[in-house]
């Protein structure tokens, strides 16, 4: 446990001196140096004025529209190649691989070629595919509006009616107006 050491007391206290009264003449070289320092800052010649034939006009903001000018289609597209080709971004909306050869980071490098080496082999590849049951289980519900899998019972006043089935939440399938049965 580390112990708490009183400092010593100063060899030799500090002593403060009162500056000794200036004599006229220092003091007067003392001001005649500051004012001579403020003269040296350069300061504006006479009122501020302001003349509009020589003011600076700043362009409208870029959103600015009027509705009364109008651009032809060539103007249009003469300024779009003319963007493309003034442009330091070309692309800027595409991939890095698409716009650049090689990585320009050692992060781009990770992930740079996604595009497969080796086609998809059907063998290997398993897509979701309907089965019996999800057939059977859609059959099902268009013919009667009720999924077979469900608990409650149906509706009975629907069936048999010539009415189109209820969809229900909870489907296996979601059917839109086109794809109901009739």
């Amino acid at each position: 446990m580390a112990t708490i050491v009183p400092s010593s007391p100063p060899s030799s206290p500090k002593i403060y001196r009162k500056p000794a009264p200036m004599d006229p003449i220092s003091a007067n070289r003392v001001w005649k140096e500051h004012c001579d320092k403020c003269d040296a800052i350069p300061t504006l010649q006479g009122p501020f004025q302001i003349d509009p034939r020589t003011m600076f006009i700043l362009t409208d903001k870029v959103t600015n529209v009027h509705p009364s000018i109008k651009v032809t289609r060539k103007e249009y597209e003469d300024a779009l190649k003319l963007m493309e080709t003034l442009s330091p971004i070309k692309n800027a909306q595409m991939p890095p691989p698409d716009k650049y050869d090689l990585p320009l980071t050692a992060a781009q490098e990770i992930g740079w070629n996604t595009k497969p080496l080796v086609k998809k082999n059907p063998l290997f590849t398993f897509e979701r595919n309907a089965c019996e049951v999800t057939l059977y289980a859609h059959k099902y519900f268009m013919s009667l509006g009720v999924n077979p899998f469900a608990k409650k019972k149906p509706i009975v006043g629907q069936i048999g009616k010539n009415k189109e089935p209820t969809i229900r939440k909870g489907s296996p399938i979601n059917v839109n107006e086109n794809n109901k049965a009739k």
